[in-house]
Formats: structure tokens, sequence, C-alpha cells
């Protein structure tokens, strides 16, 4: 698996850093620091759990206020070190971020050790904790770092609840995390890995109408996002929903123009739905030349030649009529024949 880590920033009160892995046909990512004044954090109680609002007061700071870095060029340059003494916690938090995304679960278990004894009011040691554990297997101490992020934020994250719903789904599947994954949602609506995991996992036991809610949601967060954008197009595909699936699965297209599928469904809405047998030949021929090319891959079940003859055909007799209907009109501008006369 690739894994690599993005940074969302919305004005100064929200950063989200987002470590992502790649899967077949999916994307589904790992969040790794989300700290927003109002969305990251929910003042509600948890049932079962109580938290205290002197907590929360000291642990705003480390909510607000925090800079974008893009994390991979940064990581890259070896930033997954322990910061100058010193340094400000974001400093710290950065690093520890490089660490999670080339996967040194050593160095990040130290540094978030520095970060929990230095700054003893910040979520982001225990988490950071938590992350390293769960990754070693030590899932009880994962567990206990997680509580205690919480706890030190004075109330639910909706990271942590993400987080834990990924491990979940590791070691007991899908439907054992899908209740901690739709609490990560309500406590942090703009967890775009967790909407996406929800959309895919509805999409998959076709629960349709929940899939396509949840994809909307991806896509209002990032337009370009190609699982969103790709599912909800196959969803619009089965429905027959005519252009908007033709628009969403030109855009997916656009995003990964080497998956064949994708071409084969547009040009069947463009044949059967939008009734534009041009544009569904033009997408045949476009992807007969670029799987001869090695641009495009994937199992397809269709002779390209003979569907581009197929749909030709049915476009001969519709230029004949055309034709026809064209021939009286130009009869009437002849002018009328003289009469012979005899003599």
């Amino acid at each position: 698996m690739k894994y690599f880590v993005e940074v969302v920033v919305e004005r100064v009160q929200c950063v989200k850093w987002i470590l992502r892995k790649s899967v077949v046909q999916a994307l589904i990512g790992v969040v790794l620091l989300t700290g927003c004044a109002t969305s990251g954090l929910n003042s509600g109680q948890t049932p079962g759990r109580e938290f205290d609002p002197k907590a929360a007061e000291k642990a705003r700071p480390y909510f607000s206020n925090l800079t974008s870095v893009d994390l991979r060029t940064a990581s890259l340059n070896g930033v997954c070190s322990e910061p100058k003494v010193g340094s400000e916690w974001k400093i710290a938090v950065q690093a520890a971020s490089a660490c999670v995304q080339k996967q040194d679960w050593i160095t990040l278990e130290k540094l978030a050790g520095r970060m929990a004894a230095s700054e003893i009011d910040s979520p982001w040691g225990a988490y950071f904790l938590g992350v390293a554990a769960a990754n070693r297997g030590d899932m009880l101490r994962a567990d206990w770092m997680f509580d205690l992020s919480e706890k030190k934020a004075g109330a639910p994250l909706g990271l942590v609840r993400y987080e834990r719903a990924r491990l979940t789904d590791r070691d007991e599947g899908a439907a054992a995390a899908v209740n901690d994954m739709k609490a990560a949602v309500r406590l942090d609506p703009t967890l775009l890995p967790a909407l996406l995991w929800l959309a895919q996992l509805h999409h998959r036991d076709r629960m349709m109408s929940e899939a396509e809610v949840y994809y909307r949601l991806a896509l209002q967060l990032k337009s370009d996002s190609y699982p969103a954008v790709s599912g909800l197009g196959d969803i619009l595909f089965e429905n027959k929903a005519g252009p908007e699936a033709a628009e969403l699965l030109t855009r997916a297209m656009i995003l990964r123009p080497e998956i064949a599928e994708t071409r084969v469904k547009l040009a069947i809405v463009y044949e059967t739905v939008t009734k534009e047998p041009a544009k569904a030949i033009q997408v045949l021929r476009e992807l007969r030349v670029a799987l001869e090319r090695g641009r495009a891959r994937g199992k397809i079940s269709l002779d390209i030649s003979a569907k581009i003859k197929t749909i030709e055909q049915t476009m001969k007799p519709e230029a004949n009529v055309q034709a026809r209907e064209r021939e009286p009109a130009q009869d009437k501008k002849r002018p009328p024949a003289e009469s012979k006369r005899g003599g």
C-alpha cells in the first residue's frame, strides 16, 4: 500500500492531516490530525462517558491557528525527527504526521511521548501514541491512548472515532465498525475518508439511496474525489439518470482515463439513455485507441469494433428518414415544368 499525507486548511480554524491508502477501485483514508474550533470538537456528551469542560477550555488552543504545511514535501526533507528544543508544539505535530506517512512507528512513539510530556493539556501526544500502538499491534494501549486523547480534549473527537472504526474494520469487519464511523461523521462532517467509507459500504450492500447521500456529501468537500465521482456515477448509471450520469462518468474518465470500464459505461449512457449515438461512437473509438496504445486497461466484455458498427447501423435509417423528409421541401422549391404543346 502507498501512503501519503494531504493537508486541508479551512482559514486558520481547521487543519486536517489526512493519511490515505490506495486500494483497488477505492480510496479509504486514514485521518491523522484534524483540529477544528467548531466541527472537530463536539461539546455534547457521549453515552456512558462524561467530559470535563475545564479540560476542553485548556485544550482549545490546540484546535486553532494551525499553520498549513505540505507534509508530502516536508517528510521527504526528513521532518520525521525530534524538533529543536523550544520549537512550537505545531512543529512536533508536523513531525509526528511525517513519521506516520513514513510508517516509522518507533520514532513516532518517541515524538508522541515527548509531546505528551511537554504539552500536558494537548490531546495530540496521546493521540499519536495511540496510532503508534495500534500499528505495532498493541490494541490495549491504543485504546487507552485514544480514550486519554478525548479526555484531554474534554469532548469526543470525530478523529478518534474514525480511528477506532478503521481498526475495528480491520480486525472485526465493516459491520462492527459502522456505528463508530457514523459517529465520526456526526462529530466532524468534514471527515472525507469516513464519508467515502460509509458510501462504499452502503454501495457494496446495494443500499443505493444511503450510498448516494454519502457520495454527494463527499463531493461537497472534494469535488475531484475519484471514489466519490466514480461511485456516484455508477449509481446514476444503474438508475439511468441520463445527463447527470454522463456528466459524472465523464468527470471520472478525466480523473482516471486508464480505467476502461468507465468509458464503456459512458458510451452506454450516450447510446441508450441520452440517445446521443455519435457521442457513444466517439467514446468507443477513443477507448479502442487507448487500449491499443496501452493507455487504458480493464476487463470489458465488449467487442468495441462490433459495437461501433452496430451503433452506426442504427444511425443509417435515421439519416435516410431525415433525407426523405427533406425531399418534399426540395420539390416545392423547383419551378413548375413547362407543358409541352403540340403544333
